[in-house]
């Protein structure tokens, strides 16, 4: 079962992107979710698109998807799709964005996708596997901290948003650059190949990130929480790099936020 996981992991990221693709700058119907974000009927439609085959070749896992929602089918076995993960991008037609679906064996990531339909860049790792973009293997850079571009993300939640460009305005005294792209999936993505040195999350969520840690470490990161310790997919704050890099991070945040 487990080597057909990232093959469908793959199939269910394309199809996803195919939508994206073709409806991207096309006029779409947007609604304002909860927590202040948008969604689009792109998302949905390219959600079913991912669902669809990852059903029909694991019916019986469960899947934990942005717009869906869990479905709970008490398995080992769990999928964290985001079908449009950078949503505000897709909608001001800034071509940044991407599909990210991950696996997930007693809450160990075990394959993960990241798709950037419009470049036509497909990220993928499998556990002990190594990381590939386009087939051709990845990893994470190893510069030093002042010649660093680290990427960060920015929750909604007006609190933990001044709290982020804190921690951003910080780590640029001793960094390079610290860049905010609105697709947390896509700069860990960036972050496996060596396009930007290390990711800072804050508030983010598991569907979101959680391909995106597995391609990164299989790439030759560690993944941290804000303390230091060895962090998981499913930890709203982290920090992934490679091992000085994330340790550096580690503290340049703690002087914002000790806790």
């Amino acid at each position: 079962m487990k080597n057909d996981i990232l093959p469908t992991a793959i199939t269910a990221a394309e199809a996803a992107g195919a939508v994206l693709k073709k409806r991207f700058r096309s006029a779409v119907l947007i609604e304002d979710k909860s927590d202040g974000s948008f969604v689009s009927a792109v998302d949905r439609e390219a959600e079913r698109a991912a669902l669809s085959i990852i059903q029909e070749n694991f019916l019986e896992h469960s899947i934990v998807s942005e717009e869906a929602g869990f479905f709970d089918r008490n398995s080992e076995y769990v999928w964290y799709v985001d079908p449009l993960d950078g949503t505000t991008n897709f909608l001001h037609h800034v071509p940044f964005f991407c599909v990210s679906i991950a696996c997930t064996f007693k809450e160990e990531v075990i394959a993960g996708v990241i798709y950037d339909a419009i470049h036509d860049e497909l990220f993928y790792a499998s556990k002990n596997e190594g990381a590939f973009l386009n087939g051709k293997n990845i990893h994470v850079s190893n510069p030093k901290i002042e010649k660093a571009v680290i990427s960060a993300t920015r929750p909604q939640d007006k609190a933990k948003k001044e709290l982020g460009f804190k921690i951003a305005s910080v780590v640029e005294q001793h960094a390079h650059g610290v860049k905010f792209m609105g697709s947390a999936a896509l700069e860990l993505a960036y972050t496996a190949c060596g396009r930007f040195d290390g990711f800072i999350g804050l508030g983010i969520n598991p569907h979101d990130v959680a391909a995106g840690v597995i391609i990164c470490e299989e790439a030759g990161a560690v993944t941290l929480d804000f303390s230091g310790k060895p962090g998981k997919f499913k930890d709203a704050n982290m920090i992934v790099g490679n091992r000085e890099i994330a340790k550096q991070l580690v503290r340049y945040v703690r002087k914002v936020n000790p806790r």
